[in-house]
């Protein structure tokens, strides 16, 4: 069956009717959503608002997970530094 409308501008017009989400996540889900939004995020064609997007997200699960102490200050900053990521050979 042919799509009557294009799909991406009609899914951008219904953002208007979704709600927020609220999300309630262990520490470790934490970690481990931000190292992902990271490695997407030092990607060099990752640019552009939704990438800025991204960032703030990722800045404030940093930011809550760094309360917790140095050392995860530490590893949540390493994070967006490639010079700290670890060369895994299968």
């Amino acid at each position: 069956m042919p799509l009557i409308i294009d799909p991406i501008p009609a899914a951008t017009n219904e953002l208007a009717n979704a709600r927020p989400l609220t999300l309630r996540l262990q520490p470790i889900e934490q970690a481990i959503l931000l190292s992902h939004l990271q490695l997407a995020l030092r990607h060099p064609l990752n640019t552009g608002p939704s990438a800025q997007v991204a960032r703030r997200i990722a800045k404030r699960i940093q930011a809550n997970l760094s309360r917790a102490g140095p050392n995860l200050r530490f590893t949540t900053e390493a994070g967006w530094n490639p010079q700290f990521d670890v060369d895994h050979q299968p």
